[in-house]
């Protein structure tokens, strides 16, 4: 093989290295953008739904506001733990039941659990 082969076959090997990296990457950006935009509307509907049922007048706007703004956040915070919990309690799961399965059994529960 001569020094232009290896010099091309380099080359492409970085290329295909690169957009593999590349796609990873936006791929895990891109959902991560895409959660946190969802937990924002989440909060956000519920304080417009909450402000909807009070109907707070002007004297009791910036009250209710910053009592919903408060508690929201810390609705947000438990939301988040209870899943780190959850997840915590999913893998603690799997790997109680690794021994007991086919391997083929493990693959099927290891990508089943991941796509939650």
């Amino acid at each position: 093989m001569n020094a232009r082969t290896k010099a091309t076959i380099v080359i492409l090997a970085t290329l295909i290295i690169g957009m593999v990296l590349g796609a990873a990457l936006h791929s895990f950006y891109a959902r991560n953008q895409f959660t946190n935009v969802l937990r924002f509307r989440v909060s956000e509907l519920l304080k417009q739904r909450l402000q909807e049922a009070i109907q707070p007048d002007s004297s009791q706007q910036e009250i209710v506001n910053a009592i919903l703004a408060k508690r929201l956040n810390r609705m947000s915070e438990m939301r988040e733990e209870g899943f780190r919990k959850f997840r915590a309690q999913l893998d603690s799961l799997q790997l109680e039941l690794q021994p007991h399965l086919t391997p083929e059994q493990i693959r099927r529960l290891a990508q089943k659990l991941s796509s939650k």
